[in-house]
């Protein structure tokens, strides 16, 4: 009884108003250097601020302590914004996982951009690749992004 309660308020507690998109997708154990994971975005506000923040599961058999990605976010093939980022997905030194899980499989996030105002409304595109050295990346199992009004002061 007591799992069913937490399972709920957890579910209840992930759901917030203020997202506007969310959506993860699957990689089959690999993600090819040239395999770009677009996400489609339908934003309903030019005046409020977002917070885009994406999000990778890895296994810990992920042959590095780091991930750099290319972030595109494009309107009508327009390009609006774009960078490389790099996430931290391990201590260097030690080799431990940050970021929530159990057993092997982690989840690590990283805010893309904050308070984002987006410059009209419409159906807008992110673009995410892989900027690592190995032409298939090992070892990553999903991604996400999650789109929503921005709470930062």
């Amino acid at each position: 009884m007591r799992f069913i309660i937490l399972l709920i308020s957890c579910v209840l507690l992930s759901c917030s108003s203020d997202t506007i998109f969310q959506e993860f997708q699957t990689f089959d154990g690999y993600w090819p250097e040239n395999e770009v994971k677009t996400f489609s975005v339908d934003v309903p506000s030019d005046t409020a601020k977002y917070d885009i923040t994406m999000h990778f599961t890895t296994t810990h058999k992920y042959p590095y302590n780091n991930l750099y990605f290319d972030f595109e976010l494009t309107l009508d093939d327009s390009l609006v914004e774009k960078n490389l980022n790099e996430i931290i997905l391990s201590d260097p030194k030690t080799g431990e996982p940050f970021g929530s899980g159990a057993g092997d499989v982690f989840e690590n996030s990283i805010l893309v951009l904050e308070k984002f105002q987006f410059p009209q409304t419409g159906n807008f595109e992110i673009k995410v690749t892989h900027f690592m050295r190995m032409d298939s990346l090992p070892e990553i199992n999903k991604l996400g992004i999650v789109v929503e009004a921005s709470q930062r002061l």
